[in-house]
């Protein structure tokens, strides 16, 4: 399985995108960049990593856009439907453990009508 598919995880809670920015800030990486080798490392699967630099002012958002190898990707899902969660939840939990966070919730979320 070769190449790369974006993985889109909106409503970012705002600590974690701190965390993220922050020490997408210290590797000088952005922060889409920092996240996929956080959960890549949870998850066990070796990358090779993009090298693009931190972008001053980034991380003012609840959305990360991850461009993934499919191997990740496909690690993430499976880890997904094990836990009855999603893909967004898969990719939230590795990023908080990382940081030491409290447990992230996989599941569904619900949302408010629009």
């Amino acid at each position: 399985m070769q190449g790369t598919v974006e993985i889109i995880a909106r409503d970012i809670p705002p600590e974690i995108m701190k965390l993220l920015a922050g020490e997408a800030r210290h590797r000088d990486e952005t922060i889409q960049e920092r996240a996929v080798s956080i959960i890549a490392a949870e998850l066990g699967v070796e990358r090779e990593p993009s090298r693009r630099r931190f972008i001053p002012g980034s991380g003012n958002t609840d959305v990360l856009v991850l461009t993934v190898p499919r191997e990740l990707r496909t690690k993430i899902r499976r880890r997904a439907l094990q836990k009855d969660g999603t893909i967004r939840g898969v990719c939230l939990a590795a990023i908080a453990s990382h940081f030491g966070l409290p447990e992230f919730p996989v599941g569904r979320r619900r949302r408010g009508k629009a």
